[in-house]
């Protein structure tokens, strides 16, 4: 195999994270023609396809392979450059994150300010439900993700963060319509709900 041109591999990340040809061009300052170029040689190269076209665009299981090894890569040598030259201003070391709304909306941000203070970092946050973030990781859209797998990813590791506890509550309308006998199964099948999306589970 031929050794592997980042700069193909940039506009394989551009293309996925933008989600689009266009506005991948306009953020590497090329061409849309330029960019379709990088990653038809990259396809060449491996002699397959790397995105599917479809919408939103996803990257085949090679794809996200290299995705992922390109954004270690790119973590690597941002942390190297803050070592070798620590006086230097350094751009933002953009970190992509899979997490479930529910952390998002509570704790997340909150303990990441003092490290965000401290450190130039821009945060690239993908919600999913937790049940499904750590496909982020596995598809390298993202470098970490808040999860509820207890198993880490090959290359990876895992920290106990903690536990969420969710409280039931209702406003004593809503309980004297929809539960005037307490909470059963039969009362819960009729009484409306929200969903987060189409796959949240909870």
């Amino acid at each position: 195999m031929k050794a592997l041109d980042y700069k193909l591999l940039l506009a394989l990340d551009a293309v996925m994270e933008e989600q689009n040809f266009e506005r991948a061009a306009q953020r590497l300052h090329l061409t849309q023609s330029a960019i379709s170029q990088r990653i038809k040689q990259l396809e060449q190269q491996f002699a397959e396809p790397l995105i599917i076209r479809s919408q939103p665009l996803r990257a085949t299981e090679l794809g996200q392979k290299l995705l992922a090894h390109y954004r270690q890569v790119r973590q690597l040598e941002l942390e190297l450059a803050g070592e070798l030259s620590p006086d230097e201003p350094q751009a933002p070391v953009r970190v992509s994150i899979a997490i479930n709304a529910d952390s998002l909306a509570t704790w997340f941000l909150p303990a990441l300010g003092p490290l965000l203070e401290q450190h130039p970092i821009e945060l690239n946050l993908l919600v999913d439900d937790e049940s499904r973030t750590l496909d982020k990781v596995r598809e390298g859209q993202a470098f970490g993700a808040v999860s509820l797998q207890p198993q880490p990813l090959a290359g990876c590791c895992v920290d106990e963060l903690g536990e969420m506890h969710y409280l039931l509550a209702a406003s004593p309308a809503f309980v004297a319509r929809h539960f005037p006998h307490g909470i059963t199964p039969a009362a819960l099948a009729k009484a409306p709900a929200v969903a987060f999306d189409q796959r949240d589970d909870m």
